[in-house]
């Protein structure tokens, strides 16, 4: 591929949900039609997290009906409020019954590396050595490739109390950050959860964001102070491979806004891709 890749994140549209600032349906919807306005179009879309708020097999319908004007592949991990065995029914990610949902998918000059960050019954994540064991033989097989790791508990400090302390465990954080570091062809992370967008940097200086991005250095830098609890998710970001770096973005939250608010929106060009 000689032009830019485009991979657009979505995350935590909690669709179901009877909390938040408005309507979960009518957000991620917005943010759909948002998405199919981009120029270029997105070469890949993927879902970090919480599809729907209660795990119900009415509320993955929905998203799968909400997500089906998308005309690029989709690609899709486990958030607190998700359901793994609804995730195979609904969407068929690779595995077995209520196996961690983790895949490798070959997107052409990049390759997503999936990584299920979820706790069973909790709303904390957890990285434990089987996955991180998986990670290390997984990133191990294609050590020349570029790639972009998403999972849905971003393994930062955000500085707000009530989203660090349903987080990812500081032993945690510091697992996965020893595995990236020994892996340099991870040159993205990103993740949902925290319904906010920010970034820091893991490990080694690749950088980590949440919401729709995380970029790869430390766990400990970020600080933020917006309300909580958190409003809806679901507004896109763009990470845009240029070939030997990406470029990320939030392009779309104005039109978001727009749609929502029933106004009109120009069309959109990704900013540099």
């Amino acid at each position: 591929m000689n032009r830019p890749f485009l991979l657009v994140q979505l995350s935590d549209p909690h669709v179901g949900a009877d909390w938040g600032d408005g309507d979960s349906v009518a957000r991620l919807a917005a943010a759909v039609a948002s998405v199919r306005a981009l120029e270029p179009n997105p070469d890949a879309v993927l879902i970090s997290g919480d599809l729907a708020d209660h795990a119900a097999d009415s509320e993955y319908e929905k998203v799968r009906e909400l997500l089906a004007p998308l005309e690029a592949p989709l690609y899709v991990l486990p958030g607190n409020h998700d359901d793994r065995l609804a995730l195979r029914r609904h969407f068929g990610v690779p595995g077995a019954e209520d196996q961690p949902v983790q895949y490798a998918a070959d997107l052409g000059p990049l390759r997503l590396v999936v990584l299920d960050s979820k706790r069973a019954g909790e709303d904390r994540g957890e990285l434990d050595a089987d996955r991180l064991s998986w990670l290390e033989a997984t990133l191990a097989a294609a050590p020349s490739i570029p790639t972009l790791l998403a999972l849905h508990q971003p393994p930062l400090v955000i500085g707000i109390p009530a989203f660090d302390e349903i987080g990812l465990p500081v032993e945690d954080r510091r697992g996965l950050g020893k595995v990236v570091e020994a892996h340099p062809q991870v040159r993205r992370i990103v993740a949902g959860h925290a319904h906010l967008t920010m970034s820091a940097e893991l490990g080694d200086g690749r950088s980590s964001q949440c919401r729709a991005r995380t970029s790869r250095r430390s766990s400990t830098s970020a600080r933020m102070k917006p309300s909580f609890p958190p409003s809806l998710g679901a507004l896109p970001c763009t990470h845009c491979w240029m070939g030997r770096s990406f470029r990320t973005s939030n392009p779309c939250s104005s039109r978001v806004g727009n749609a929502l608010s029933r106004r009109s929106a120009a069309p959109l060009r990704t900013p540099r891709c």
